[in-house]
């Protein structure tokens, strides 16, 4: 299932971001495990939206398969959000981990932008866009996601 997939992992990029000295063994821990993914039933309520049975139904299936059991309270919204964050943060991680394109992409589009700057910099040219926009802190980024930091 890859419901939001695209938000949890800009929540892992903004760990790394926030803590650039992670251990890579415990980043998944770190990341998805020492604070809640989404606090407030009303939130992870409308996080869930009308994809709510499949993953609880995606909870139950990962819980039978590693536990031999359902431990989740699955009447709790925020529970629900917080073990599906959880399940899905172990694949981001290890893609993360294991394909450094991830990383590579990031750090590439940065050396672009920085080339691109300093070449209209240094021939004077100006362009608004680029050059007068402060960019997003990592900070205002995460927030603008929902996550409180």
């Amino acid at each position: 299932m890859d419901y939001k997939r695209d938000i949890i992992k800009d929540h892992l990029y903004c760990f790394v971001d926030e803590n650039p000295n992670f251990n890579s063994d415990e980043l998944h821990h770190q990341a998805f495990n020492q604070d809640y993914f989404i606090i407030g039933t009303y939130k992870a309520e409308q996080w869930c939206g009308d994809k709510v049975f499949q993953i609880i139904n995606f909870i139950k299936d990962y819980e039978q398969n590693n536990f031999g059991a359902v431990t989740t309270d699955l009447s709790n919204p925020e529970k629900v959000v917080n073990m599906y964050a959880y399940i899905l943060g172990e694949e981001v991680v290890e893609e993360y981990l294991n394909q450094d394109c991830f990383v590579d992409q990031r750090q590439k589009e940065e050396e672009e932008m920085d080339a691109a700057i300093a070449w209209r910099k240094d021939t004077g040219h100006r362009d608004k866009s680029i050059l007068d926009e402060p960019s997003e802190s990592t900070t205002d980024y995460c927030s603008r996601m929902g996550f409180d930091m």
